[in-house]
């Protein structure tokens, strides 16, 4: 039988951070940032750290030569404190710095307990890890609960590496490091993402010389990587997401602009990457929480399954995508963006199941719980502001509207949502603006902006173009077949109007001709008369 070697050192780090000797005496460790060295290197314990990577971490804010020249002093305090015994239980060569696995216990954290609780090391990068890595160490001690399966994860985690600069000139560095920063910046906004350690990503860059093997400790699920050329009045700038895990590539794409205003440029580049990568993210996501059995499932999946449900917009799917989302918040009961979709769910489910009614009491009061648990999420506030805009509440409507941009002017969902308010206010120009916006970010919106789309076209006359709309994404529901047959009234097509009616009276027998523009719910009766009035000249009558 082979024989256990003695645990040599054994760390404290949740908590106050306290180390010991194999026979359990305190070694007490000075130096705040030795301490948090050992942190470092304990999680996980046995992972070799290079050099360049523990200076960033810890000394971010020193030249090289000093920055090494700090961490040989920690080092030397560290093998003068830990003695003789504990001593053997740290790696130390040229190039790395590890702890071994076999010789060095870590206790696990107390109910309540925190990594490092009370340690300041004044760094900005090891700020950035030490936030992420709590966040991290929650998210996963809340998918291991008993409730949740072992395999289930949280939202995704992406780290934006510095944009390399392919200019003859270095002096437009500025101008690469500017897109990043920014780019990471607008990611933020998303509630559905995590953006890590924006400084430790410069800090890395420069120093590490393998970059990405270090920045792959910060443990994000994603790594946004490009380049950009800049040559006389062109910038070309190339993105690629790359998968952690697998090392594959998910995304990736080409951005050519003329550089007419370097700002106005910058803002466009942010704009279209930050809005597509955000999309492609979810997407995938969505595809990965599919993919998965029911037992296996979290909160996240499950908010995950129910957008699948809300692009899909049927009878069946607006149950189940309310029936995931149900068992969403009852995980997680704190998950605002899992209310705010359950909320627009709820509304669809009515609208399906019960023609030419409206959000309930019960729809505003879960959209209301989405902004109170996180009043910086858009999402939340674009979703409340749809249920009062199918309420007839304008007022209330336009507001959490304002908030729902103003948090976050890059996620295509909003714009959506938002389009539809602009078409019951009767700006069908601006809504079409929106809507476009986001066909050129997702080839494949969510299969109720096309309603909205319709809507815009016949707006403005275009009744070919609302046609073909719906004729494209038909659905057996009385109203989007209310919409086609006064397009077609207003296009002199009485038969095919005509057709159509007689499937709305199927469906619904008791449906009047003014309940087609009623039900978009426009603010200027003239809008809804628009629709009557293509319905009559098909010659149809109540």
């Amino acid at each position: 039988m082979q024989k256990r070697e003695t645990k040599m050192l054994r760390l404290s780090i949740f908590g106050r951070f306290h180390a010991a000797d194999a026979l359990g005496n305190e070694i007490p460790i000075k130096s705040k940032k030795a301490r948090a060295l050992l942190a470092y290197l304990a999680l996980p314990t046995g992972k070799e750290r290079s050099r360049e990577e523990v200076m960033a971490l810890l000394w971010s804010d020193r030249g090289d030569e000093q920055a090494r020249a700090s961490l040989r002093q920690a080092l030397s305090g560290l093998r003068k404190e830990l003695g003789q015994g504990a001593l053997v239980a740290l790696r130390i060569s040229e190039e790395s710095i590890q702890l071994d696995p076999d010789l060095v216990v870590v206790e696990p954290a107390a109910s309540g307990e925190v990594l490092l609780e009370g340690l300041q090391v004044n760094d900005p990068v090891f700020d950035d890890w030490l936030r992420d890595e709590r966040l991290r160490l929650e998210e996963s001690a809340a998918n291991t609960s008993p409730a949740v399966a072992e395999n289930s994860t949280g939202k995704p985690s992406i780290l934006v590496l510095p944009f390399s600069n392919l200019s003859a000139d270095p002096e437009q560095q500025y101008f690469s490091d500017g897109i990043t920063e920014d780019i990471a910046t607008e990611l933020c906004r998303f509630g559905s993402l995590d953006v890590l350690a924006r400084q430790s990503a410069f800090v890395l860059r420069d120093r590490a010389k393998d970059v990405h093997a270090a920045l792959a400790n910060l443990g994000a699920n994603y790594v946004l990587k490009g380049s950009i050329r800049k040559a006389g009045n062109r910038v070309r700038l190339n993105g690629q997401l790359i998968n952690s895990k697998s090392g594959k590539q998910v995304w990736a794409e080409r951005y050519d602009r003329d550089l007419d205003d370097i700002f106005a440029i910058q803002d466009d580049l942010v704009q279209t990457i930050v809005t597509r990568l955000a999309d492609r993210l979810e997407t995938e996501g969505r595809e990965r929480a599919l993919r998965k059995p029911p037992e296996n499932l979290a909160a996240y999946d499950y908010y995950l399954q129910g957008l699948w449900y809300d692009r899909k917009y049927d009878p069946e799917s607006a149950l189940a995508g309310r029936s995931v989302l149900e068992r969403a918040v009852a995980l997680d009961p704190t998950f605002a963006r899992a209310y705010g979709l359950l909320a627009h769910c709820m509304m669809c489910a009515i609208w399906w199941h019960e023609p030419y009614s409206h959000s309930s009491d019960k729809v505003v009061d879960v959209a209301r719980k989405a902004v109170e648990l996180d009043p910086t999420d858009a999402d939340c506030f674009a979703k409340l502001a749809v249920i009062h805009l199918d309420r007839r509440e304008y007022r209330e409507a336009k507001r959490f509207f304002k908030i729902a941009l103003h948090l976050n002017p890059h996620d295509s969902y909003i714009w959506a949502h938002y389009a539809w308010y602009l078409v019951t206010m009767g700006k069908s120009e601006q809504a079409l603006t929106y809507l476009n916006r986001m066909l050129a970010v997702d080839p494949h919106p969510p299969t109720w902006s096309w309603d909205t789309r319709a809507a815009a076209l016949y707006g403005l006359k275009r009744y070919e173009e609302a046609k073909d709309v719906l004729e494209s994404n038909i659905f057996p529901h009385c109203h989007i077949l209310g919409m086609l047959a006064a397009c077609h009234g207003q296009l002199g097509h009485k038969k095919d109007a005509a057709a159509c009616w007689a499937k709305v009276l199927k469906i619904r027998p008791e449906t009047s001709l003014t309940e087609v523009g009623s039900d978009i719910i426009y603010v200027n009766k003239i809008d809804e008369d628009h629709w009557t009035e293509g319905l009559l000249k098909a010659g149809l009558r109540d």
